[in-house]
């Protein structure tokens, strides 16, 4: 899992800048922070299986991954839905909200989306999708990427 740090104001969109920012911030995270190799995911450190497709995403022109989340099944047996928070420029903002419902109607394995409206200013896409947990990451970031991919 990837928190995004609020150091400062944000802007409402992404820019091209920002996004360079956003990711040079998370490269040097990595670096100070690796993912332990007995760490199951969901404290806080990179879930290796869903970096391959933030990579993906982050390739995007008008998207930046800012938190991430493969989805767990914790020792109780409950379920950590997967789950992302996308940080869009204007124009795909824009596209996300005329489009949405087309990727909220891939349920399952998409489960729900939402907008998220920061405090320190940042409109945030929140994506909820079976992940892991359910075994269906790869089938869920195929239809997370080609929706983004097609804005």
């Amino acid at each position: 899992m990837r928190r995004t740090v609020k150091s400062g104001c944000k802007s409402r969109h992404l820019s091209p800048g920002s996004k360079r920012v956003e990711l040079a911030e998370f490269d040097r995270y990595q670096v100070a922070y690796p993912t332990p190799l007995d760490d199951p995911g969901g404290r806080g450190f990179p879930d290796p299986d869903i970096l391959p497709w933030c990579d993906k995403l982050n390739a995007l022109p008008g998207v930046c991954t800012l938190q991430s989340c493969a989805g767990h099944r914790h020792q109780d047996g409950s379920l950590s839905s997967g789950q992302l928070w996308l940080w869009l420029s204007p124009d795909v903002a824009h596209a996300f909200h005329a489009r949405a419902f087309e990727l909220a109607r891939q349920s399952p394995p998409i489960e729900r989306l939402y907008t998220l409206y920061a405090d320190w200013g940042q409109e945030i896409a929140d994506v909820r999708f079976a992940g892991n947990e359910r075994g269906l990451l790869a089938e869920s970031m195929e239809l997370v990427f080609a929706f983004f991919s097609d804005l």
